[in-house]
This record gives structure tokens, C-alpha cells and sequence, in this order.
């Protein structure tokens, strides 16, 4: 699916994620944040169909059967009834062809299964288990930190290149990077030039990375420093990966109609692969991320950013 198609598939899966964790909009709602309706959003991801449909159609059930969206007394109990009953009709129609019977679903993303709604992917020899991202808006300096913990069926020496930086941006593979790629040295502010000779993807190097992404109603345009370790064994084999990275330049923050410099001050984090003992082929991956707007309206729905970046991250990519 080109870059460009995907904004209605984004658009939905923002409503999707802001109504798991915020509830039904109120009429408060900033309308830069505001999702597209809960029906449309339903609608648009039973809708949708290419490799990553059923990772989407799994988040869209598990995230919301989770909240109550399929019970009588759930959030939508102060929807328009005509409405709500569409969103209920629409979330069986989308499970049915994922194995859930009529009204299952509910009961059985409950307990252990809610944290591991994963184990369906878009690369069948991809197995994951134990998925889990939590997000913790701090509430004295409103900065959001998501932790993404992920136990995958693969090496670290098969995910080395697929969790390095440059290749985040793989269309095939994500739902959020739209562009990344290591800058020219020196790079500090407007959208940087792309280095002719980049390292090695999947090695160790230190370089600043421009990144854009798209999440929800906001694009991120950033300037990251990037220091990525690759620890190898005697045969060049990885067996073990720590990319850390920070914020060396916010170029560009739109939030709805809204745009100008700055709006992010905080980007940082780590992702981190390490083997499983005592268990050969598969990997802990750990995806850390900090962020902090200077609007505290963005800063209180970065939670649900937040959990959809990571998600898709933890998944999606890793799995590529």
C-alpha cells in the first residue's frame, strides 16, 4: 500500500486506539485530536486488506473488546443506540473470519490472551508471544514513557537489520515511519540531506538519523542521534543489539491543521535484543520511548500515540 493510501487506514486506527483508552470523544474534545468516528474507523479496518490486515483487525478487537466496547454497559452505553449497535455488528463481522464465533471474541481476549492478541502475524514463520506495551504520562512534567516488551521467534542475528534505524521506514513494513535514513553530518535544522554513503545497516555506528512519522492526527519530523551496538561472536554472528537514540532536533510538528518548530521536546529511548535462554532461535525484544510536547493538550493524548507507535514497532516491523 503506497504512503499515501495509508492516512485513512492511520486515521482509523487512531480512533481505535484514542477510544481504547480515552473513551467515547466528549464534545471538550480538542478538534485537532478529535478521531474519526468509532463506526467509520470499525468500518474502514474490517475493510481493509493487505499483509498486515490481521495484525490490525486483532489490535482493533483486542484493544477494544478489552474496554468494553462489545458489551451492552460498556462505553458506548451513551451512544446513539443505532450507532452502537453498527459498531458492535461491525466488530463481529470482523472477527468471525479470524476464528471467533458470534459475541466470542469478547470473552476470549480477556485475561493472558488480551497481552498476546499478537500470536496471528504478518509473517506466519514470525511467532510472538507475550506482547505487552504500557504507556505513563507523568503527571507533574506530562512527558509519556511506552514500554513495548515483545518475545519473537527470531535470532538476533535475523532481526539485526530489521530493527536498525535506517530501515524503520520500510512501507512494507510499518504503518508509521514514513522516512528515515542517516543525515549528512552537520545537519541541525529544515529537512537534512540523505548521506550518499550510509553505514552498513545492521553493524554498529554512531550518526544522527532524520526520521518522519506519522501517528494519529500528528507528523513528526525529527533529527535523532542514533548509537547502535552490535555485539557479534567469533563468526559474525549478532547476539545481541542495543540501539539507543535522543532528540538532537525537532524540524517539524503537525497536529491536525496546526504545524511549527519545536512542538516536541523530548524523543528518547532504546530498543534492545537479547537471546532467550535456554530457548535457541528466539529473542526479547524491549522498545523504551520517552516524549514530551510543549502543548499539554497533545501531551495528555500521547498515551494513545504512544501505544500505537510502539505497537506497530514491536510488531509489525519486527516481524518484516
Amino acid at each position: 500500500m503506497p504512503v499515501d493510501e495509508k492516512q485513512p487506514v492511520r486515521d482509523a486506527l487512531w480512533s481505535v486506539y484514542y477510544h481504547s483508552l480515552f473513551g467515547v470523544p466528549t464534545d471538550a474534545c480538542d478538534k485537532e485530536i478529535r478521531p474519526v468516528p468509532l463506526a467509520s474507523a470499525v468500518q474502514t479496518l474490517a475493510a481493509d486488506q493487505d499483509e498486515h490486515d490481521v495484525s490490525r483487525k486483532l489490535r482493533t478487537l483486542s484493544l477494544l473488546a478489552t474496554a468494553g466496547y462489545a458489551r451492552k454497559n460498556g462505553p458506548l452505553r451513551d451512544v446513539d443506540p443505532d450507532v452502537a449497535q453498527k459498531i458492535r455488528a461491525s466488530l463481529m463481522e470482523m472477527a468471525a473470519p479470524l476464528g471467533f464465533e458470534p459475541g466470542s471474541f469478547e470473552n476470549a481476549f480477556q485475561g493472558a490472551t488480551a497481552t498476546s492478541y499478537f500470536a496471528v502475524t504478518s509473517t506466519p514463520a514470525c511467532r510472538i508471544e507475550s506482547a505487552n506495551v504500557v504507556c505513563c504520562l507523568d503527571g507533574r512534567t506530562l512527558s509519556t514513557t511506552a514500554t513495548a516488551k515483545v518475545r519473537i521467534e527470531r535470532t538476533p542475528e535475523q532481526l539485526r537489520l530489521v530493527v536498525d534505524p535506517q530501515n524503520w521506514d520500510d512501507s512494507k513494513c510499518s504503518d508509521v515511519f514514513v522516512q528515515a535514513y542517516v543525515a549528512l553530518p552537520g545537519s541541525t535544522s529544515g529537512t537534512p540531506v540523505a548521506d550518499p554513503k550510509p553505514p552498513d545497516p545492521g553493524t554498529s555506528w554512531r550518526r544522527q538519523l532524520y526520521e518522519s512519522v506519522v501517528v494519529g492526527p500528528t507528523r513528526i519530523d525529527n533529527l535523532l542521534g542514533i548509537d547502535s551496538r552490535v555485539t557479534t561472536d567469533a563468526g559474525g554472528q549478532a547476539t545481541a543489539i542495543r540501539i539507543d537514540y535522543w532528540l538532537d532536533g525537532s524540524i517539524r510538528t503537525v497536529i491536525g491543521n496546526t504545524s511549527g518548530s519545536g512542538k516536541l521536546n523530548t524523543n528518547t529511548g532504546y530498543v534492545e535484543v537479547s537471546p532467550v535462554a535456554a530457548r535457541s532461535g528466539w529473542s526479547d525484544l524491549t522498545m523504551v520511548k520517552t516524549v514530551r510536547f510543549t502543548n499539554d493538550v497533545y501531551n495528555k493524548v500521547a498515551p494513545a500515540m504512544l501505544f500505537m507507535w510502539l505497537d506497530d514497532a514491536s510488531q509489525i516491523v519486527a516481524c518484516c
